[in-house]
């Protein structure tokens, strides 16, 4: 009597090509992203979904912090995936009214996912390298625009402007939260510590 789920194979079936998808992007980022396979819309999410979530919670774990990891694990997934597709939304709607192309909202996104893989890869390391995600805003700017140009045939020079101008706005908002965080930790290691040699003999005396 076989206990075997003929689910199983179906689903190692059907994630494997994705697998063998991803080992060639990461060996040939800019050829890959020319080519995505047409994945639907339950493929392009759990792609997505899976790799944030691993690379949230391994970055988590360099961090050594529990809140770190459950919110890699969690809510990285979903505020990702809600910014991929507002992303993809503006594109749409970008190339829809400035030059009257429609695309495909579900091929768009999937460029948006595969894209955004060397971001995710490097964010497991921003609390070693905080200066990684300025480096993969780069990077997967350069492939959205690859992957825009060769899979749409997008005009050149509006999709670079465009990305361009995101990638000036990320920036603005990581120096925002970057020069807060070191605000914050000026705060915490002087502010609250004893000032002088008297103030800290009185600490240490209580």
């Amino acid at each position: 009597m076989s206990f075997s789920s003929p689910e199983g194979p179906q689903f190692f079936k059907l994630i494997k090509p994705v697998y063998d998808y991803l080992l060639l992007f990461f060996r040939h980022p800019f050829n890959s992203v020319r080519e995505i396979p047409d994945w639907n819309w339950p493929t392009v999410l759990l792609l997505h979904t899976s790799v944030v979530a691993i690379c949230g919670t391994v970055s988590g774990l360099i961090a050594q912090s529990l809140r770190a990891t459950l919110e890699g694990l969690i809510l990285l997934p979903i505020s990702s995936t809600v910014a991929l597709l507002i992303l993809s939304a503006v594109f749409y709607y970008l190339f829809l009214f400035v030059h009257h192309i429609e695309l495909s909202l579900r091929r768009l996104f999937a460029v948006m996912v595969v894209a955004s893989l060397p971001y995710f890869a490097l964010y497991t390391l921003q609390y070693l390298i905080p200066v990684v995600h300025p480096i993969g805003f780069a990077i997967t700017g350069l492939l959205i625009h690859v992957g825009l140009v060769s899979q749409f045939d997008a005009p050149k020079k509006f999709t670079a402007r465009t990305i361009a101008g995101i990638f000036a706005l990320l920036m603005i908002m990581w120096l925002g939260f970057a020069i807060q965080w070191a605000h914050d930790a000026y705060k915490e290691r002087y502010l609250h510590s004893p000032k002088t040699l008297e103030e800290l003999e009185k600490s240490l005396n209580q």
